[in-house]
């Protein structure tokens, strides 16, 4: 059941009207996706494009940034042909799924752009949970689960002005596997993927998910250096107290997840001894 949120610009008009069948030139639209127009009015913050396929939102992005295109210009894929993740790994991005990234051009210095990931994991983790109504973790750092499954993987890559310790833009991507696809997931994947949805006959999870991601966001973006929604990240972690695995210094280690502190990094437990960890690729021990 989708729920009506007084928070977005005119949500309950939106949810009732019926979505048009064609374009203004005649053409036939896919009903189950959003048109650049509503996402706009719902997000006036905004400029969007929307795309049928593409290799992948950010590396479009990347050349568009060069270019000179402005902050919080959001490219939308229907599907993605070469999605990525974090560690060079690849996203599977078939219909079914929100596929965007963002263009963001952020004032603050280089320790404050560090945050953009863990503000757009809560971003996405209340979005989720508010329009599938099922309870969304964070597994550190960037990835969205339910349910033991991973269900919104995030990536955030920048360009950095050393010269003026900024950041000349930064590209966030997220993908979020909306509803399920026909067929299932491909086996490397079926038992540690899934999505929000298990049919796609409610046409509007697109556009709600979509809204409610990006004024999230857009809240946190304004105040990241703040840190408000650190506490969230933090509450949300779906690590803590989970026996984990790890790669660093040339060999795997094994540890207990602890917490995570207001900076974002994992607090471990290993052979009896508390540390941290700054970054990498944690897998939850079965």
């Amino acid at each position: 059941m989708l729920l009506l949120y007084p928070k977005i610009l005119n949500f309950s008009t939106i949810m009732l009207q019926k979505l048009p069948t064609t374009t203004k030139d005649g053409d036939r639209v896919d009903k189950k996706y959003f048109q650049k127009e509503e996402i706009e009015k719902l997000c006036p913050f905004i400029r969007a494009e929307i795309l049928e396929e593409c290799d992948s939102t950010s590396t479009l992005l990347k050349k568009r940034a060069e270019e000179g295109q402005g902050e919080f210009f959001v490219l939308f894929s229907k599907s993605q042909s070469a999605g990525r993740g974090r560690m060079g790994k690849s996203f599977i991005s078939k219909k079914g799924g929100l596929y965007f990234s963002i263009i963001l051009r952020p004032e603050n210095l280089i320790k404050n752009s560090i945050f953009i990931t863990p503000a757009a994991a809560v971003a996405a983790a209340k979005a989720i949970e508010k329009i599938s109504g099922k309870e969304a973790k964070i597994k550190w750092v960037n990835d969205i689960f339910i349910a033991d499954k991973k269900v919104c993987g995030i990536l955030c890559e920048s360009r950095l002005d050393l010269e003026n310790s900024a950041a000349e833009y930064v590209i966030l991507g997220v993908g979020i596997n909306v509803f399920r696809p026909k067929g299932g997931y491909e086996k490397e994947i079926e038992n540690i993927a899934d999505a929000l949805f298990s049919s796609d006959e409610n046409g509007q999870a697109y556009l709600l998910l979509a809204a409610e991601f990006l004024n999230n966001f857009k809240e946190y973006y304004e105040k990241i250096e703040k840190k408000q929604y650190m506490k969230e990240y933090i509450d949300r972690s779906y690590l803590k107290n989970k026996e984990i695995s790890f790669f660093k210094d040339s060999k795997f280690h094994s540890a207990r997840v602890v917490d995570t502190d207001m900076d974002g990094n994992l607090i471990i437990e290993e052979n009896g001894e508390r540390k941290r960890l700054y970054s990498g690729e944690v897998s939850v021990k079965i």
